[in-house]
């Protein structure tokens, strides 16, 4: 990789973090100045990612649905004509496009993109990946059908920010499940909803850390 394109790349990242702290006006600042070097690039990973960072600054921006969905379409179909196929973008593209659509409650469309992801991901043998992606096909279902156990997944994910895994997240929350569908509300209204305290998941993540732990060894 070529000093131009490592400090391409570097603007990249610094736009799709302000995109994942919904700083929508930072994001395009960090976008607009690379435009001019990115248009000499067509055909090219960085040409196609930095439409679908563009795609996701709108999609931060509260008012600019139509346009969102529009720069969403045309970077996916700019990552299928790139010179030379990049599978771990794609899989990105629709990683993005399932969360955004998931965010306008467009619960079906965003499941087909998640879908398409996972599948890409399963095929890169990237396994972090697919937990991550499947963690959020669980979060939108619970949403849609208004599930009770939703607060307990925020949760979840509250605790995971101590630097734990999708893998760890993923097996944590199955652990949960399997209990609370052994115990149901008698367990929890027991111990006052304890189980599904930040604590709680704090607690589980990290028995499923050490366990995985004593497994390598």
């Amino acid at each position: 990789m070529g000093a131009d394109e490592a400090g391409l790349r570097h603007i990249l990242r610094l736009a799709r973090a302000c995109v994942h702290r919904g700083q929508a006006h930072q994001a395009f600042g960090h976008l607009d100045s690379i435009e001019s070097e990115i248009e000499g690039r067509a055909g090219t990973s960085l040409w196609a990612e930095h439409l679908l960072t563009y795609a996701g600054a709108l999609g931060a921006m509260k008012d600019s649905a139509v346009a969102a969905e529009r720069a969403f379409n045309d970077a996916l179909e700019r990552i299928s004509m790139l010179e030379e196929p990049d599978p771990t973008l794609e899989m990105l593209g629709h990683e993005d496009n399932g969360k955004y659509l998931a965010e306008r409650r467009a619960f079906m469309r965003a499941r087909n993109h998640y879908g398409l992801a996972e599948r890409i991901a399963e095929r890169l043998d990237q396994i972090e990946d697919v937990a991550r992606i499947q963690l959020c096909v669980i979060r939108i279902d619970l949403d849609e059908r208004k599930d009770p156990r939703l607060k307990a997944f925020q949760r979840m994910k509250e605790a995971a920010k101590d630097g734990y895994t999708h893998l760890e997240q993923r097996e944590g929350w199955i652990h949960y499940t399997d209990t609370f569908q052994k115990y149901g509300t008698q367990l929890i209204s027991t111990r006052k909803g304890d189980e599904a305290s930040v604590e709680y998941f704090r607690g589980v993540l990290s028995l499923i850390r050490r366990r995985r732990s004593e497994v390598v060894k």
